[in-house]
């Protein structure tokens, strides 16, 4: 729903900055675009693919589209440590938890509503996203942890494998909701071709583009 009024306050804002501006002929109605993704999040939900779309112009500032492609993504390796006291309150017991690298491969389901204008012969637009992702592989990855006597260094227990049902991670054939906002730039190349400069972000997730707007005649 934060997602949904943000998105409307980017249009009425955008909006503000169209009205003295003259908008050109819209032309075709439907439009091709492709667009190459990469993830600037850090160390988590790292990586990149492409996407492609069909879309189609409703007025000369409205238009919805429909995408998909093949995304990747990793988590980087990472270690978690905790402290805790152990029951009879006289030492504290150290739990140590180490996670592998996490590589999924996921084919992303999108439905955008965009909202441009011309401004200075460019098109800057905002827009609302609704989809799924739908995942490839099983999300295996590496596992270990174990528990010591701060004290002593005492082993408790430890234990060490490959990914299994005790980690909430995706796996093939897994479908997850996402909502998303974006906002890009439209740059005409020619009458038929524009490049396309835009910047995205789902569930925490931020992802720069870029790529071409084909118009369809």
């Amino acid at each position: 729903m934060k997602i949904i009024v943000l998105f409307f306050s980017l249009l009425i804002v955008t909006n503000s900055f169209a009205q003295d501006v003259t908008t050109t002929e819209l032309g075709s109605k439907f439009y091709l675009g492709t667009n190459f993704y990469s993830n600037i999040t850090g160390d988590k939900n790292l990586g990149m693919g492409l996407k492609v779309s069909l879309g189609y112009n409703i007025t000369e500032n409205l238009s919805v589209d429909f995408s998909s492609g093949y995304m990747t993504s990793f988590t980087d390796p990472h270690t978690n440590s905790y402290r805790v006291q152990d029951e009879s309150g006289s030492d504290y017991i150290i739990e140590t938890h180490k996670l592998g690298r996490m590589d999924h491969q996921f084919i992303p389901i999108n439905l955008s509503v965009n909202y441009k204008f011309d401004l200075w012969g460019v098109q800057p637009y905002t827009s609302l996203m609704l989809g799924y992702d739908y995942y490839l592989n099983s999300g295996n990855f590496t596992f270990s942890s174990e528990k010591k006597y701060e004290s002593t260094n005492q082993l408790i227990e430890s234990s060490s494998g490959l990914y299994n049902e005790i980690f909430d991670t995706p796996k093939a054939g897994f479908a997850s909701f996402h909502m998303g906002l974006g906002v890009g730039v439209l740059v005409p190349v020619s009458n038929q071709i524009k490049l396309d400069f835009s910047f995205q972000r789902f569930s925490n997730v931020n992802s720069i583009g870029v790529g071409l707007n084909y118009r369809i005649k």
